[in-house]
């Protein structure tokens, strides 16, 4: 069980981070808070869409947990239609011991997941924030370059 709150009914906002800043590297433990399907509307053309096509992602909203420092700290993920984004999540779920039922929706699934709120655990790396043209993003106030968190998903955990 974890020392995350699940109702906004006692919630210490003097041990919430507000600067935003990466983590370190580490192994963290997560709790997954949401996994739902989303739509989106294509801006731009690309190789298997049109301009005003509708598209599809996975929204994936996690918490730490259990860390003297970080816990609270939310993780969000947008997942694409790719294989790497469904070997993630079929990485969750034997990390989490939440498997889909043979012949059932993957909806169901997120269903049973948003239920159960499970948890696993996954190095997390410090890598700098780029734009997708590779070049690094920049703090606007200082100039400096800016960091991001990123998981390791080929290394989930069993808690």
């Amino acid at each position: 069980m974890s020392d995350f709150p699940e109702t906004f009914d006692w919630v210490d906002l003097n041990e919430i981070d507000p600067s935003d800043k990466p983590v370190p590297r580490d192994v963290y433990t997560f709790k997954i808070l949401s996994i739902n399907k989303k739509e989106f509307v294509y801006k731009n053309p690309s190789t298997t869409a049109n301009i005003g096509d509708k598209g599809e992602f996975i929204s994936l909203k996690m918490a730490i947990t259990d860390h003297p420092d970080f816990a609270g700290r939310r993780f969000s993920e947008s997942l694409f239609m790719r294989r790497t984004t469904l070997q993630i999540l079929r990485r969750i779920a034997d990390a989490t011991g939440v498997m889909q039922e043979p012949g059932t929706a993957l909806d169901e699934w997120f269903a049973q997941v948003n239920e159960i709120q499970p948890e696993f655990k996954a190095p997390v790396i410090v890598l700098p924030d780029t734009e997708k043209n590779g070049k690094v993003k920049l703090d606007l106030a200082t100039g400096k370059p800016l960091d991001k968190n990123v998981i390791l998903w080929k290394e989930l955990q069993v808690v």
